[in-house]
């Protein structure tokens, strides 16, 4: 067996088949071993689009292919042979289709500048076909081009009365709440603050961070108008945090500075709100009682005005899910458009 072995591999060393053949599969593994990895990045980075990664794992692949080359049999030609493989394979990666649907999806209310004028969000989705070299790659869709939509929902109208779209490939969380009338925020706050008025485009604003009195900060799920031309923001149960902890912050658009707070003395009546707002220089909140579908709007700490809810299933999930929240100057509850069982409800905020 060993002569047998000392005579075939002399002559096989002599055919470029066998190292193009250990090449192949070698590329192969490294081609197995990178969509694994990319799979992994997509999981810890999903800001990254799996187009992105594709082509970044390509490049990878490539690098990892050349220095295999160079320890095996074939010298300087079959390097070159195989980073020409390589650059085809990069090519495939560089093609990737990707076809952006027509319609919008995901429609949802976000905001109303009056009590005749909603302001809708809405994004796009695509198909990103991607192809190696070996084997074609699954499709994968994703969204992104978020836009903004104004209508009127009293009368009906001939289309939307404004919209803009962002030409952003990925989510960008462009609309996660109304932030003035006319102002809707999104973003990854509190590192920065995306805004996107109606009728102009998005801008984003990169914040400084301090605390006040407390520590731990918190993500910040809602940011609305208050007092001395501030902006109050809130986590999620933040009003509820014992201790020295971080109860709220305060937004300085024009500092550009998030101050985490605790609530003064004067202000510890808005903790038991399920949300608030300024409105010049009063504090107005909410207080839902779900046991009898009732809304109580309390201004400076008194009860000034109430509403009955009729027609709503009284399941708390469902309305802790969907909690009773400002929008501009109106109060909105419910589901999203067109859900089952629960309704848009609107009252005017007075």
């Amino acid at each position: 067996m060993k002569e047998n072995m000392e005579y075939a591999f002399p002559i096989m060393e002599n055919f470029w088949a066998v190292d193009l053949f250990v090449s192949a599969i070698s590329r192969k593994l490294v081609r197995f071993l990178t969509t694994l990895f990319k799979d992994l990045l997509v999981y810890i980075f999903p800001v990254f689009s799996n187009l992105v990664l594709q082509r970044i794992l390509c490049g990878i692949g490539g690098f990892l292919m050349v220095k295999i080359s160079n320890k095996m049999f074939v010298e300087k030609l079959l390097a070159v042979a195989a980073l020409m493989m390589t650059c085809v394979g990069m090519c495939g990666c560089s093609e990737d289709k990707v076809r952006w649907h027509d319609e919008f999806t995901g429609a949802k209310i976000v905001g109303f500048i009056n009590d005749s004028l909603v302001i809708i969000g809405s994004y796009q989705q695509r198909t990103e076909s991607h192809e190696g070299l070996f084997e074609p790659y699954w499709d994968v869709v994703e969204g992104g081009h978020e836009r903004l939509c104004v209508y009127n929902y009293r009368v009906q109208e001939d289309g939307p009365r404004w919209c803009d779209t962002l030409g952003e490939y990925n989510m960008t969380n462009a609309f996660r709440g109304q932030m003035t009338d006319s102002i809707i925020w999104g973003g990854d706050m509190p590192n920065s603050i995306r805004l996107w008025k109606v009728g102009e485009s998005q801008h984003q604003i990169k914040l400084d961070k301090k605390t006040e009195g407390c520590s731990g900060e918190f993500g910040i799920i809602s940011v609305k108008q208050w007092l001395d031309g501030m902006f109050i923001a809130l986590g999620e149960n933040s009003l509820n945090m014992g201790g020295g902890s971080c109860q709220y912050a305060l937004l300085d658009t024009v500092e550009k500075m998030i101050t985490y707070k605790r609530l003064d003395k004067n202000l510890e009546w808005i903790e038991k709100c399920g949300d608030m707002k300024a409105c010049g220089d009063d504090v107005i909140c909410l207080k839902t009682d779900f046991q009898k579908n009732e809304i109580d709007l309390f201004v400076n700490g008194k009860r000034s005005d109430s509403l009955m809810v009729l027609h709503i299933p009284n399941i708390s999930s469902l309305w802790k899910t969907f909690e009773v929240c400002f929008m501009g100057n109106m109060i909105y509850f419910g589901h999203n458009i067109n859900s089952q069982p629960l309704k848009s409800h609107f009252a005017n905020a007075r």
